[in-house]
């Protein structure tokens, strides 16, 4: 009996479109004289998604026309399911146009242990419904070509991370530490939720802002070895930019500072 893994619902992924496909474009002469060809690496970072939800049927999509050696992702499995409230089998599904925007799913942290279950991935569909009305269905749903060209496109000179695991279940802050520094909270005292961050300005679920996070992160290591680096996100206004004891944020611009710069 097999079971599916959440397709909507998986917290804190980081596109799997990080390494050049070979052969996809040959390094120039100057590029070729250097210990490494790689000049600048690119992570675009997404969360609340899973791999399946994107590229679930990948290469296979009505209109998509892949280019020829194109390897078959390792996607939803044939025969998967979950059940719903009343025992009834739901198995994955194409989002109609109507379905672009969709809520919310199911992602904290205890709540996707239990729809992990042991290993068993079944029950993806009831945590979400307990959690929202009517997204169970939608913690089963998934994209192809057809919403999401430019990805697919993407995937066709890039390679993806069809094995992927998140390192963490839970939200947004636990996840995204990670993947910048391989560790949520600080030793003995692992987060498993959206803190206030101990500097601010802002973000956070409210309540009591947590503790200064006292490792380092890439950040840290790139600066130490000159290596240049940046973060770019939105959502981030601040005016004035705290001090911070380790990294700074000179580095992190708000994404409309990128936008002007275009």
């Amino acid at each position: 009996m097999k079971k599916i893994v959440n397709l909507t619902a998986t917290a804190a992924m980081t596109a799997g479109l990080l390494v050049p496909f070979a052969g996809a474009q040959a390094a120039d002469t100057a590029a070729a004289a250097t210990n490494s060809p790689i000049k600048h690496l690119v992570v675009i970072y997404q969360e609340n998604r899973s791999f399946d939800n994107y590229f679930g049927t990948y290469p296979n999509a009505p209109g998509f026309h892949a280019l020829p050696g194109t390897p078959k992702a390792e996607g939803i499995p044939d025969g998967s399911y979950n059940l719903d409230e009343k025992g009834n089998k739901v198995s994955p599904f194409l989002f109609t146009n109507e379905e672009l925007q969709t809520p919310d799913v199911d992602h904290g942290f205890d709540d996707m242990e239990k729809a992990a279950n042991g290993g068993k991935m079944d029950g993806f569909y009831m945590a979400s419904e307990n959690h929202a009305k009517g997204t169970g269905r939608i913690a089963m749903g998934y994209y192809d070509y057809n919403a999401l060209p430019a990805y697919w496109q993407y995937a066709q000179h890039f390679s993806m991370a069809d094995h992927f695991f998140q390192p963490i279940y839970g939200p947004s802050t636990p996840g995204a530490l990670y993947l910048v520094a391989a560790q949520s909270g600080n030793a003995g005292n692992p987060m498993k939720g959206d803190p206030v961050p101990a500097f601010g300005p802002l973000g956070g679920d409210g309540g009591k802002r947590w503790e200064p996070l006292t490792y380092k992160n890439i950040g840290d290591e790139l600066s130490a070895k000159g290596i240049s680096w940046g973060w770019y996100q939105g959502g981030f206004a601040a005016r004035t930019l705290p001090t911070l004891p380790i990294t700074t944020l000179s580095n992190i611009l708000p994404i409309i500072t990128i936008m002007q710069a275009i």
